[in-house]
């Protein structure tokens, strides 16, 4: 793995628990051994982001008051073989488990395959249980298939886990799409809300959407829908809803770009300016000899990179070619029905060309080629030599998730950010520390393919958004008797 530069990570832990001093100091008070084990549960495990944040949240404490906070992951379920990996290297759980409906409920157990036999679910002495179901069934990226989707149901297995052990506090996270009206004035989200109330009348409910790693002063967007829950004798809704309030009323700013934060040049090696110029002589004699014609105008098929269509061998259905049709309105919608006489496309260096012109490598699919030529005409990317725009070039043109700002958009398990000034992907371990990760946290001791490291970040939940979620719970224990 590479190292990464750039500032240190935001405190967002220290942020916070100052922010909530008092509660923290009357947890502490509550707790005579000055030392807290907080037991944790963790279905659809992923990374153990939940350990990761809580390692933060311990140290941020600990500077503020007297209490020593440990966390220990007592229970981790995953259907994903390398997030066992993972979190065996990483976090070192007591109980391991594949399958989060391999639980018997009148019997109590559930199958360790760590121990490889079956254990008692735990009924009291569970102090957070965390279930970050997975978003397929709701991300747009997914079929959006709702509750018929085959992991449609896992929210309704996670709330009778909870309706069983019976934890402090939890929280379940999933993506801001759940709540999407249906056309006909409800959603999912107001199902699962109805199921969760039902099932534990004895916990304060509280659910949030929006949360981001914004939050957490992070250059980065993932926003999440948070249900979170405390068990009557912990906290009430009174004190739960104080101390998110502040939470959410006092987010952390973010200080840098996501260049920045990354820790990459200033300058770009690469002469943008050139982009929507001339060639010169010898240049356009280079680019006959290259024979590629992957320019601005989707519908220009080219030879040497080939679309994996089979509508575009046949020039005569190009047309139809999904990517291409989606190129075109967009060049439409910006230039005008016109946009290959605009005075930077005719006969003028795209984007690609000026980046392979000075030997930098660019994508090999036509798809990919076509896009990054059509962004960089873009007005807000003017000039491209300062710019800060960044996409997913794994998306098509409507769902690439351009950012201008400075910040990064959702990196889901496919993604591929593309920065535009610097021309290149950002490695895993780039988009490790943009999703909250300590470079300790990334060197593992076992061989972690690139890809897997890509897909479990894609898949997981926000470091900062986890620690948002579980500071304001453990806050709300110590909440001040005023709030009452």
């Amino acid at each position: 793995m590479t190292a990464v530069g750039g500032p240190p990570l935001p405190d967002w832990a220290g942020h916070y628990c100052n922010l909530l001093a008092s509660k923290f100091t009357k947890l502490a008070d509550m707790t005579q051994s000055k030392q807290l084990t907080i037991n944790i549960w963790a279905d659809c495990g992923g990374m153990g982001i939940e350990m990761t944040a809580g390692k933060q949240i311990a140290e941020a404490v600990a500077s503020i008051v007297d209490l020593e906070i440990v966390f220990r992951l007592y229970q981790y379920c995953d259907k994903e073989p390398c997030c066992h990996l993972w979190a065996e290297a990483k976090h070192k759980p007591v109980h391991r488990s594949s399958n989060i409906f391999d639980r018997d409920f009148d019997t109590g157990e559930y199958y360790c395959t760590k121990c490889n036999e079956p254990h008692a679910m735990p009924q009291q002495g569970l102090d957070i249980y965390e279930c970050c179901f997975p978003c397929g069934p709701w991300s747009k990226r997914g079929k959006g298939l709702g509750f018929t989707d085959a992991d449609g149901n896992i929210c309704f297995q996670a709330v009778k886990s909870i309706r069983y052990m019976q934890p402090a506090l939890f929280f379940m996270e999933n993506v801001t799409n759940i709540a999407d009206d249906h056309g006909d004035g409800k959603n999912d989200l107001q199902e699962i809300e109805k199921y969760v109330k039902d099932e534990l009348p004895n916990y304060s409910i509280l659910t949030l959407k929006g949360v981001e790693p914004v939050m957490t002063g992070h250059p980065a967007h993932k926003p999440r829908l948070l249900i979170l829950g405390a068990r009557g004798d912990q906290a009430s809704p009174i004190k739960m809803h104080s101390c998110f309030n502040m939470i959410l009323a006092n987010p952390m700013p973010v200080r840098f770009s996501y260049r920045q934060f990354l820790g990459f040049e200033d300058s770009s090696p690469i002469p943008w300016q050139r982009v929507g110029t001339l060639p010169s002589a010898q240049e356009r004699m280079d680019i006959v000899r290259a024979n590629c014609s992957c320019g601005v105008d989707p519908m220009v098929v080219c030879a040497v990179h080939a679309c994996k269509c089979d509508k575009c061998k046949d020039s005569a259905e190009k047309d139809t070619c999904q990517w291409r049709q989606l190129a075109h309105c967009r060049l439409v919608k910006t230039f005008g029905e016109n946009f290959r006489l605009h005075p930077s496309v005719k006969d003028k260096l795209t984007y690609v060309q000026v980046l392979e012109m000075y030997g930098h490598e660019a994508p090999a699919a036509p798809r990919e080629r076509n896009l990054l030529n059509v962004v960089a005409l873009f007005p807000s990317l003017q000039p491209l030599i300062s710019t800060n725009a960044i996409l997913d070039k794994s998306q098509s043109i409507d769902r690439m998730g351009l950012k201008v700002d400075g910040s990064v958009g959702t990196m889901a398990t496919s993604a591929a950010m593309w920065s535009m000034r610097d021309g290149r992907t950002l490695t895993a371990c780039q988009i490790a520390k943009l999703m909250g990760h300590k470079l300790d946290d990334i060197g593992v001791h076992f061989k972690l393919a690139e890809t897997n490291l890509r897909k479990m970040l894609g898949m997981s939940l926000h470091v900062g958004t986890a620690g948002i979620a579980m500071t304001g719970l453990l806050a709300s224990i110590g909440g001040d008797d005023e709030d009452d």
